[in-house]
């Protein structure tokens, strides 16, 4: 029997905050008592401000270099995740665990916090943007590289994506292949009805 399934991005949509942004002032708590780490990483958050460098160059060195963080501050950026979150999107996203709906967040946000953030809210899967490996090539997971991912979730375990919910049009590949979708109104956070 094939489920139906719902796929919820994270950044200003089940959070109503950036987390890259919210890992980024954790890291630099966690690292303010190592001069030297903590200078590069101010480097590094600098040279994306001034634009000297793109936000996936950033993104690749601060995983590479600044992951993992320790468990406690893991759980303080959960729990900062978890008391921002949507109220609308929860709610669909409770109402679906009801109905049976397989859950995904499928995120860009690093792997390094966003499993721990779909444990938090009872996710059943987490697509997200691997921790760089030494030696293998590294890709965020947006756009068609999401889609292809909840694909092959739904490949594995049979089920269709019934509902797909962002607040960004880097999911489009995602929101079109839904059977409903929904985008999160960056300015008010109510959502909107899609069509294609």
């Amino acid at each position: 029997m094939i489920r139906k399934a719902i796929a919820i991005d994270l950044d200003n949509t089940l959070c109503n905050l950036n987390t890259f942004n919210i890992y980024i002032k954790y890291l630099l708590k966690e690292y303010s008592i190592r001069p030297l780490l903590f200078s590069e990483l101010v480097l590094w958050i600098l040279a994306r401000k001034f634009r000297m460098v793109s936000h996936a160059s950033m993104k690749h060195h601060i995983l590479a270099r600044f992951t993992p963080i320790s468990p406690k501050t893991l759980n303080k950026l959960v729990e900062t995740v978890y008391t921002n979150k949507n109220m609308q999107v929860c709610d669909i996203l409770e109402i679906s665990k009801q109905d049976n709906f397989i859950t995904i967040l499928a995120t860009a946000a690093p792997e390094a916090y966003a499993k721990d953030i779909a444990k938090r809210f009872g996710f059943d899967f987490c697509v997200a943007t691997p921790n760089p490996a030494k030696g293998e090539k590294w890709y965020e997971t947006r756009g068609l590289m999401k889609l292809n991912h909840v694909i092959q979730l739904s490949e594995k375990y049979s089920f269709i994506i019934d509902l797909a919910i962002s607040d960004h049009d880097d999911d489009t590949p995602l929101l079109r292949a839904a059977t409903k979708a929904m985008l999160v109104d960056t300015n008010n956070k109510n959502l909107i009805p899609l069509k294609f």
